[in-house]
């Protein structure tokens, strides 16, 4: 993985164009809800191994925080911790998922997936 120093994102090589489909790209082409999920699953994959050896909230932390508008404040009393925890966690999670996520643009793409996911789960 490579940061970018400028703009603050980091990079997977050989994954340049991996936000090139997006989960409603997809729905809106057709695809079948299996290849939606998978998509979804991969976007999120990441934060849930995090989540699951690291015991950490990743996925609750950035549902919460999409949900909320992106507002740290709202996340940290919704999820009853101290507001910088909210802010370490959000910057672990733009890490880990290599994407600013109050980049417009990611943004929709996660919180598309949530709505996606519930939907159909």
């Amino acid at each position: 993985m490579t940061l970018d120093l400028r703009s603050g994102q980091a990079s997977v090589p050989g994954d340049r164009n991996r936000d090139a489909d997006t989960a409603l790209k997809l729905l809106l082409q057709g695809r079948s809800a299996e290849t939606v999920l998978d998509h979804c699953s991969r976007r999120l994959q990441p934060l849930e191994f995090s989540d699951k050896q690291k015991k950490t909230e990743y996925v609750k932390t950035l549902r919460t925080y999409l949900e909320n508008n992106n507002d740290l404040l709202h996340t940290s009393k919704v999820l009853y911790v101290h507001r910088n925890t909210v802010i370490q966690r959000m910057k672990k999670i733009s890490e880990l998922l290599g994407v600013n996520v109050n980049d417009p643009a990611a943004t929709n793409e996660f919180y598309n997936i949530f709505q996606i996911l519930d939907y159909f789960q």
